[in-house]
């Protein structure tokens, strides 16, 4: 599987860079989003560089956080609380 994060906003093209993990992410208007990540994208994650899709699509702009990881075998561990 591919990083599905998008450059330049929700019309751009996706990363494509190799997946290393698949992360639940919410935003402050409560929108959430699950995506496989590439390492580089997951560490913009986790430092608050990542856009919310959703709300992008709606006309405005606001940071996404991870609450929520899934391992290879599908496992869920809990990330709230531990940005």
């Amino acid at each position: 599987m591919a990083c599905n994060v998008r450059s330049w906003g929700p019309a751009g093209p996706e990363c494509g860079g190799e997946t290393v993990t698949r992360l639940v992410m919410t935003c402050a208007h409560q929108h959430l989003e699950a995506d496989e990540h590439c390492a580089d994208h997951a560490d913009m994650l986790a430092h608050g560089e990542v856009w919310c899709s959703p709300c992008g699509r709606r006309g405005h702009i606001c940071r996404s956080w991870p609450v929520a990881e899934y391992d290879q075998g599908g496992n869920r561990r809990d990330l709230r609380g531990k940005r």
